[in-house]
């Protein structure tokens, strides 16, 4: 009697069926994907915000310096060469300007311009002071634009003639910056940028790139209106 009911319980621990086995598996299958699918949408997202962080830290940094020399355009405590322009230049991608050097006690000229940089950055928003080699103040630049406004909050052509260089009053700036490779999340169509003035400055190749525009305006406090 013993031995047969052990037989009766040894038959019913026979392990799962053919049919048991295709159904976990496929469930397990299913579960495994949608893990896979997460990690792999979490992976892009990660690297669609890591290239939007660091192209907007990249264009922050170059605004800033570049507001900050604008700023003091125009501020002379002496000038050995007349005239003493706080703007020597004036274009749509390129701006010079002369202000006081506290270090040389001596007039010095700040130029911003855009130039191939050669390194893996390419296009960079350069600055140069007086006659010396430029320097990169951010790489990855597509386009810059200058607008300039005088008291009146007029626009005036560029490049602005000579003898109405000292009317600048405010400088708007427009800069656009890329990321350093295509993130699969990021649409691959064309991207128009604008100016504060709604003109177009950039268009944008479908490249899956990221690109950010930041604008801003500067007024040139030691520029009185004349």
């Amino acid at each position: 009697m013993y031995k047969k009911n052990f037989l009766w319980v040894a038959n019913k621990e026979t392990g799962f069926t053919l049919l048991e086995l295709i159904v976990g598996l496929a469930l397990a299958s299913i579960v495994a994907g949608a893990i896979a699918m997460a990690w792999i949408t979490q992976q892009r997202t990660y690297m669609h915000e890591t290239e939007c962080n660091f192209v907007q830290n990249n264009l922050r940094a170059a605004v800033l310096l570049l507001e900050r020399d604008l700023r003091s355009a125009g501020y002379m405590e002496n000038c050995a060469s007349k005239p003493c322009l706080s703007f020597t230049s004036a274009n749509a991608s390129s701006v010079a300007f002369q202000t006081w050097d506290d270090d040389s006690n001596s007039v010095m000229t700040i130029k911003y311009a855009l130039y191939n940089s050669g390194a893996g950055g390419g296009q960079a928003l350069g600055r140069q002071v007086n006659s010396s080699s430029i320097q990169p103040v951010a790489f990855n630049i597509d386009a810059i634009d200058f607008v300039y406004l005088d008291n009146n909050g007029t626009i005036l052509p560029r490049p602005v003639p000579i003898d109405k260089l000292d009317n600048i009053n405010l400088v708007q700036i427009a800069i656009v910056g890329r990321g350093s490779k295509a993130t699969p999340i990021n649409s691959p169509a064309p991207q128009t940028f604008r100016n504060l003035q709604g003109n177009t400055i950039y268009t944008a190749p479908a490249d899956s790139i990221v690109r950010r525009i930041l604008l801003t305006q500067v007024y040139c406090r030691n520029n009185f209106p004349k």
